[in-house]
């Protein structure tokens, strides 16, 4: 995928900007038409988050990381690098914090393991603000897209997971 840099004050991965690159080579082949990017200045754009694009289009991105970065049979995102975001890279222990995102973190995807009637369940979760969440279980090929809004108050995440997500996988097995 080429480095990020700036171009004539345009912020560019290789020779083309941001939003152009994501546009050809993620949101069009996803079949994502509707994405509003947000900028730091009006030829920047905010790589960090405020885009907005609909809950299923988020279930189209997290659907790449359950299909190994395939969509429709083509490799939309390499491999390697699927598995290289997945990864741990540092590992923690802040009370309300762990418990909240989990206690391991990749590249923007925090890992998680939940435990429901003895059993494991490794969760791939993304955050976003105000509880826009794309929580992942690879490993039972489900996908949970929540679009929220607890932006002031606390997010409900864990209680949807534990009350709801996990008895259903547990009765699936």
């Amino acid at each position: 995928m080429g480095s990020v840099f700036k171009i004539s004050g345009r912020q560019a991965v290789g020779a083309r900007a941001l939003d152009v690159f994501a546009e050809e080579n993620l949101f069009k082949p996803l079949g994502v038409t509707e994405v509003e990017w947000s900028f730091i200045q009006p030829d920047i754009v905010q790589a960090s988050g405020s885009h907005y694009i609909r809950p299923r289009d988020v279930a189209k991105f997290g659907y790449l990381f359950i299909n190994d970065g395939k969509w429709g049979g083509e490799q939309i995102i390499p491999q390697g690098w699927m598995d290289e975001t997945v990864r741990e890279y540092i590992s923690y222990s802040i009370d309300g914090w762990s418990e909240h995102y989990g206690d391991r973190y990749g590249y923007q995807w925090w890992l998680k393991t939940y435990e429901y009637n003895s059993q494991s369940y490794e969760v791939i979760l993304r955050s976003g603000w105000g509880c826009q969440k794309i929580v992942l279980f690879p490993e039972h090929d489900t996908m949970v897209i929540l679009n929220g809004g607890y932006y002031t108050d606390r997010e409900s995440v864990n209680e949807i997971v534990t009350e709801f997500i996990l008895p259903a996988l547990a009765q699936a097995s």
